[in-house]
């Protein structure tokens, strides 16, 4: 356990008034910090209510006082919480109280590292815990807490611990030829390192759903000027979001807002009309929109006509393959029913937004996709750099096997399966640089 010479305090709790407010400090002064404000040795893991005073002896607040001794704390080292009222004033009137006592301002995210380096948390685990914080939904908690108990971790594991015995095996019959193991007709080493290819590749696919649901999901409304755009971002957020009049081209810039659905972030893309600008603001309102249609997990092509036109054929042709459905809208101009039909594999909406008639089923189109996007039983909770190391792992391995299998020697392949063991472990924070942990930390709240 690496030995940190500072003690370290932070207010835990979000900057504003609540009703309770939580002082943390971790480190080899806790102890004698907690004893000095409060004027008790605290029993481990056992709640004290105690005034909290300063050097004059003056109370500045009471509250509950608790002590984790290391190593069963977060940290893993000695840490010590105190928990008044949550007013600003009285938290910092503590915290300064602890940095004359010879405590030193936690940096952010600094106790959750030392939670990493100490072993208490992989690095996985120690990104759940920012991830976990910021959920922005139901799902991405559950996931990310899901990661936090180290489910993400145990799969990695699983992967590490098949190539680590494929290499032992390969390296100890390099290294002891007496022993006469003859690696090159064992099929055992190609079909393992198959095996975790094949779980690199799952790994990979419940990884993508896990970074799509971290992010949420993006869903552009695009189409021609007036054809009510602007009217349905409106009714699927329930404000007046975006700007409705009977004059085409007045989206010029693109708006958005968020709403929830299955548990799922979706945030809503309002776009300018595609057409002939007539002026050099609606042309780059016209070029911001063509930017998000470019980057939606969702596109909502909305016309004004049961046919989709020559030129709206166009905008869906020039397109990458992606989630799309296409809302005929203002049935109530041209007597269409309100229907919900796929034609080749489209699917396409029948709806007024104006007599509020189809919307729901929209929205249950919206949530198929989720659920189809997030079927994984075994989704993780990713983020892009874990996507690119496992990618980078799963290439390594499959031209580790090809080279295998072409020049059938043991150095080399030996040498792909080192390769793919670091790659790995630098998911896991087996392996890792300091500018990775700055960067990671950097983006924590100060206090967790």
């Amino acid at each position: 356990m690496p030995d940190y010479p500072e003690t370290i305090a932070a207010i835990a709790t979000a900057p504003g008034k609540s009703g309770i407010g939580i002082i943390r400090i971790s480190g080899p002064k806790s102890l004698q910090i907690a004893n000095s404000i409060t004027g008790i040795s605290p029993k481990p893991r056992q709640a004290h209510f105690i005034p909290f005073k300063n050097k004059e002896q003056q109370v500045l607040d009471k509250g509950l006082l608790i002590y984790f001794k290391s190593p069963d704390s977060y940290t893993g080292e000695d840490v010590v919480e105190l928990q008044g009222h949550g007013s600003q004033v009285i938290l910092n009137m503590i915290l300064k109280e602890a940095f004359l006592l010879g405590a030193v301002p936690a940096a952010p995210g600094e106790f959750t590292q030392r939670a990493y380096l100490n072993g208490k948390l992989d690095l996985i685990q120690a990104e759940s815990v920012a991830d976990l914080i910021e959920s922005t939904s139901e799902k991405s908690a559950i996931y990310a807490m899901q990661s936090l108990d180290g489910e993400f971790s145990a799969r990695i594991k699983s992967i590490v611990d098949t190539v680590t015995s494929t290499r032992v095996y390969v390296e100890g019959s390099l290294d002891f030829p007496e022993e006469e193991i003859d690696f090159l007709d064992n099929e055992n080493v190609p079909n393992n390192i198959m095996q975790a290819i094949k779980e690199l590749d799952a790994l990979l696919k419940s990884a993508a759903a896990g970074k799509k649901l971290r992010q949420g999901m993006s869903v552009v409304i695009m189409g021609r000027a007036n054809v009510g755009k602007s009217s349905l971002l409106n009714e699927l957020v329930g404000t007046n979001k975006s700007i409705v009049t009977n004059h085409a081209g007045t989206t010029r810039d693109v708006i958005e807002d968020t709403i929830y659905i299955a548990g799922v972030a979706i945030t809503l893309i309002d776009t300018a009309g595609i057409r002939e600008p007539e002026n050099i603001i609606e042309k780059e309102g016209i070029r911001r929109s063509q930017e998000q249609i470019k980057k939606a997990d969702v596109l909502l092509l909305v016309t004004d006509a049961p046919e989709i036109t020559s030129n709206e054929f166009q905008m869906l042709a020039q397109q990458e393959k992606k989630h799309l459905i296409i809302i005929h809208n203002k049935i109530d101009l041209y007597g269409h029913k309100v229907i919900d039909e796929k034609v080749e594999g489209v699917q396409h909406l029948y709806l007024s937004v104006k007599n509020k008639e189809g919307i729901e089923n929209l929205k249950s189109a919206l949530e198929n996709i989720i659920l189809i996007d997030n079927d994984s039983e075994n989704l993780v909770y990713a983020r892009e750099r874990h996507i690119q190391l496992l990618t980078k792992a799963k290439h390594v391995l499959e031209q580790g096997l090809k080279e295998f299998k072409t020049s059938k020697q043991g150095e080399i392949l030996a040498e792909f399966l080192k390769t793919t063991q670091e790659l790995l472990g630098q998911i896991t924070g087996e392996f890792h640089s300091d500018d990775l942990l700055g960067e990671i930390f950097s983006r924590f709240c100060i206090g967790k």
